[in-house]
């Protein structure tokens, strides 16, 4: 297959992969997060650079923790958008809305598996949906919730009304999810200390 210029790699995995990592990840920690090729994970993530998305830097790798040229993505800059009244049916959503709910649930993570709480967000929640310690469809809303936040976050990406929907049903049912959770571990709690 002959590559032309305009025939890249995807980049989704990579920034899914430097945003869990958080502080940046060198070359070799990349390479193994994104759980491809070399040129699967850097490749994409120094054309990341040159649009700006990531920055390479002198830093301490938060895969390895030894200190090499780190990749690490860029918050993007908010972009104004326009005043339009919102459809009457439509809860609005945005970022900080997505992000307070993904600490949620990465406090909830933590509670479950306090063992790897540098292991990242997808990461972890594939390995509890593995060992039964998440349900396959809380997983998957997770996930879900997961993708169209960073897609937010470090694009101008911004969701159709349908998905709009969607993500505020996914907010709704996980919402509930750990509220549920939270009454089971209050309740367990009330029953160890009556005894």
């Amino acid at each position: 297959m002959i590559r032309t210029k305009n025939h890249y790699r995807p980049s989704r995995p990579v920034i899914d992969a430097l945003q869990d990592a958080g502080h940046g990840l060198c070359d070799a920690c990349l390479v193994m997060a994104v759980g491809k090729t070399k040129n699967d994970a850097i490749t994409p993530a120094r054309r990341l650079c040159k649009e700006g998305t990531a920055v390479s830097h002198g830093g301490t790798c938060n895969g390895c923790g030894k200190s090499r040229i780190i990749t690490q993505l860029v918050k993007s800059k908010p972009q104004k958008a326009p005043i339009t009244p919102a459809a009457p049916t439509e809860l609005s959503l945005n970022i900080n809305q997505l992000d307070e709910l993904r600490r949620e649930l990465i406090i909830h993570l933590n509670k479950l598996d306090p063992a790897n709480p540098r292991d990242g967000f997808a990461k972890r929640v594939g390995q509890l949906r593995n060992t039964g310690q998440l349900s396959p469809t809380i997983a998957a809303l997770m996930l879900t919730h997961g993708a169209y936040r960073n897609e937010m976050y470090y694009t101008p990406f911004k969701p159709c009304s349908p998905e709009i929907g969607i993500l505020n049903q996914i907010t709704s049912y996980l919402r509930t999810y750990l509220e549920e959770a939270k009454q089971k571990v209050s309740d367990t709690g009330m029953t160890n200390h009556a005894h």
